[in-house]
């Protein structure tokens, strides 16, 4: 099953009709989100620094089914074919696929198989898999992840190029 937007998801996955709960059917599944879209999902905030609302945050869909052993996680390209930006404000964060990882990987740490595709960089990409599947075996890895979530809080605004500055932008 291919997830575009993350509100369908949430529907999918709280279906109390049909063969969803019966079977656990969600067994295999991609998410198949904007930079916004994952922000959203797991609550991810902006201002005035980059943090997470665990309030807002609906990664716990994923941890409850129970039959999910495959997660594709696709990275859309972050701008539109016309040149415009995804996210409609005028600022991006660095290598969004490894940033959006940090804040995933409380809900995703225990799928047995988890592969990252689309835009994200192939380190990146290769140190997360390696991570989250040492996580899901028992294995060790150096993951720390308070203080992951911690540096990510300092990561600095880049402002877009090709978008206009609000003025009151500080």
């Amino acid at each position: 099953k291919i997830f575009l937007d993350h509100q369908v998801f949430m529907y999918a996955v709280d279906l109390k009709v049909g063969p969803t709960p019966q079977y656990n059917c969600l067994g295999k599944i991609q998410l198949n989100l904007t930079n916004k879209g994952y922000f959203e999902f797991f609550g991810v905030e902006l201002d005035p620094n980059l943090h997470v609302d665990q309030s807002k945050s609906k990664g716990h869909h994923l941890t409850r089914l129970g039959a999910l052993y495959d997660l594709q996680i696709r990275f859309r390209c972050p701008r539109r074919y016309e040149g415009k930006p995804v996210v409609p404000s005028h600022w991006l964060y660095p290598e969004n696929g490894g940033l959006c990882m940090t804040f995933t990987f409380p809900y995703i740490k225990q799928i047995k198989k988890v592969n990252l595709t689309g835009f994200v960089k192939k380190p990146s990409k290769d140190k997360w898999e390696a991570i989250l599947a040492n996580e899901a075996q028992g294995k060790p890895h150096s993951r720390d992840q308070d203080a992951a979530m911690a540096a990510i809080s300092v990561i600095p605004k880049i402002y877009c190029q090709f978008c206009p500055r609000d003025p009151h932008d500080s």
